[in-house]
């Protein structure tokens, strides 16, 4: 039996390989690897509803879909009939209003259940698929109408048929629906399981398996292991991705079976393109996600990997050229691993990516048509907000995002909650950092402050979350501060580790303000220093050679500096400079004017050292005796 806890957890954890040599067509027009996104503004998020894991549900791993009133529509993995499914149960379909009060329209039974976004029509029946269950626990196909449920189909995995519905269906407006399977199709390939089918289902339950995938082999480099669901255009054509097949050239990466996987054509008599084959390099790899077609007839996708690691966000062009949008870094604030995609009347693209951002809890982004990208929401699980938004987005006609994430919520559980969030345009933020004391000197009090204005007026509230780059390599947060009456977090720190340190403050937004970002703060901190100088000889004689030397040491039991210069002065006049060896610099003069010259030694410190400048030496010249 799959278990729906398990099969999108290869999204996560996904490493990008050495990139190989990118085919000709692809167009890298956007690549940001810094550790910042854009400022994030624009939108404010709400939690519309926490899942329980009790009767309501919970993991809704996939996204929503809307009716006219608003109200919203989704599948949790597990939850409903505990006395089910291992006492996890085995999920529901879902209702919400857009207050967020959830009734449950139905539970499934004797096995894990909805995994699929659903599909409303005009009645308002809700159809969708199930990667596991049915007859032969090979996933199915339902309906649901009026809380009464009806399979529709029930795939076999034998003649060809189909194993492991994921992706969801598609309708035609004639009552068919079109789908893929991860798996099954022609037995023979792909080591025996088969590399995964298209198949159309018929109101009445009567499917037809469009075509099957053949992997790598010998005679075709095909697609395989299609996870998504599929674009179906005016003329009948199906579009779709695979995270695997494709180019022979390429290792396995996330897959079974070998291959970066494609972006694939089927026309309407069942002949299948591939329209381009991932080289696993700048272009990405393994892409789980679907696409969205604008009405130029242009593809839009996400894949893992790509030159900065962690995902791409590409456009595939009519002529099958593949330019890169954007790509993530690794480990980042602004997300890894995008996913689904929702496109606007303007050609912005919408999304989500499910790990990166604070404690990796995922991200929602925005990019317009010229791949800049803009964070509209960074998920804070430590504050009741989401975590791991698997299931992508849906635009509402007045620009509000709806969406799921499979974990987090009021039980602060990855395992057995989730949530519904909405995000509706908002007022933007200014997050503003700075600190008591910089330099501070090493084991002096420091103190933070991260306050955050709003253009619109008013004071927001919600949480500030500070960042040091040197703090598990920037990625994680060390203090979640509220924001005050006034609009300020601050924190007070006994110390803070010594050298250069970036310090940045995320302000998470609220229901009513936007979320925003500050200005990376350097906060230097040092070692105290201490300095004696001393001369070889005085009072001395004029023309006599005189040995100035400066001695640095530290208020710690460390090394002292090595290989920086001290600089001897008299007032604001350089009277020369030594480099210091083990703490010590020497500058030899004899050309000092006969009377008294006031010598100081100055010392202008490192990245651990500070600064410091001596006493004064009073050095007396003589007359010479002749």
């Amino acid at each position: 039996m799959n278990n729906p806890m398990q099969h999108r957890s290869w999204l996560r954890g996904t490493h990008a390989r050495a990139a190989s040599t990118a085919r000709p067509l692809i167009v890298l027009l956007v690549l940001v690897a810094a550790a910042l996104p854009a400022q994030a503004q624009g939108y404010a998020e709400a939690v519309l509803h926490s899942f329980t894991g009790g009767t309501d549900g919970a993991l809704p791993y996939s996204g929503l879909v809307l009716d006219a009133q608003g109200n919203m529509y989704g599948t949790t993995a597990t939850g409903g009939n505990l006395a089910d499914c291992s006492g996890n149960g085995c999920g529901t379909v879902f209702m919400m209003d857009p207050l967020g009060n959830e009734t449950v329209l139905y539970t499934f039974t004797g096995s894990y259940g909805g995994s699929s976004v659903l599909v409303l029509d005009p009645q308002g029946n809700l159809y969708g698929t199930t990667a596991s269950g049915g007859t032969y626990d090979f996933g199915t196909v339902f309906k649901v109408d009026a809380g009464n449920q009806t399979t529709l189909y029930n795939f076999t995995g034998a003649k060809g048929d189909g194993i492991t519905p994921i992706g969801g269906l598609v309708p035609d407006g004639l009552g068919n629906f079109y789908g893929t399977t991860d798996a099954g199709g022609i037995r023979t390939q792909c080591s025996g399981s088969g590399c995964g089918t298209v198949f159309r289902v018929d109101a009445e339950g009567n499917e037809q398996v469009l075509y099957s995938f053949v992997g790598i082999n010998p005679y075709k480099a095909d697609g395989s292991e299609p996870k998504a669901g599929l674009v179906l255009d005016a003329l009948g054509n199906l579009y779709g991705t695979t995270a695997g097949g494709g180019n022979r050239a390429c290792g396995v990466g996330v897959t079974n079976y070998g291959g970066c996987g494609t972006v694939f054509k089927l026309d309407a008599t069942g002949n299948e393109t591939v329209l381009y084959a991932f080289t696993g390099g700048a272009d990405g790899e393994n892409p789980a996600a679907g696409l969205v077609m604008d009405a130029q007839g242009n593809l839009y996708g996400a894949a893992n990997g790509g030159a900065a690691g962690g995902g791409t966000v590409f456009k595939l062009d009519t002529t099958g050229q593949l330019t890169v949008l954007h790509s993530f870094p690794e480990k980042a604030w602004d997300g890894t691993g995008p996913g689904g995609l929702v496109l606007d009347a303007q050609g912005n693209l919408y999304g989500t990516t499910i790990e990166g951002g604070i404690h990796s809890s995922g991200t929602v982004f925005k990019l317009d048509s010229t791949g800049k990208e803009t964070v509209l929401h960074i998920f804070a699980t430590a504050a009741g907000d989401g975590s791991l938004p698997s299931g992508g987005l849906v635009l509402d006609a007045e620009g509000n995002l709806y969406g799921t994430t499979e974990g987090g919520g009021t039980r602060h559980n990855n395992s057995s909650g989730g949530t519904v969030f909405k995000l509706k345009p908002a007022p933007p933020t200014t997050t503003t950092l700075t600190s008591s004391r910089n330099p501070l000197m090493y084991g002096n009090a420091l103190t933070f402050s991260a306050t955050v204005t709003s253009p619109a007026g008013g004071i927001p509230t919600g949480q500030v979350y500070f960042y040091d780059s040197n703090f598990a390599g920037g990625t994680a947060p060390m203090f979640a501060i509220a924001l005050n009456s006034s609009g300020l977090a601050r924190f007070k720190t006994p110390g803070w580790p010594l050298g250069s340190n970036s310090v940045t403050a995320i302000y998470v937004g609220d229901s009513n303000y936007s979320s925003s970002i500050s200005a990376p703060f350097v906060q230097v901190v040092e070692v105290a220093t201490t300095i004696a100088l001393t001369s070889s000889q005085n009072p001395s004689v004029y023309g006599q050679a005189v040995t100035f030397t400066a001695d640095v040491g530290s208020t710690l039991r460390r090394p002292p500096p090595d290989g920086e210069t001290v600089t001897f002065m008299n007032g604001k006049k350089i009277l020369g400079t030594g480099s210091l060896s083990s703490g010590t610099a020497t500058f030899i003069t004899s050309t000092l004017k006969v009377g008294t010259t006031a010598v100081t030694a100055v010392y202008g410190g490192d990245g651990d050292f500070a600064g410091k400048k001596s006493n004064a030496i009073k050095q007396v010249v003589e007359k010479s005796e002749q």
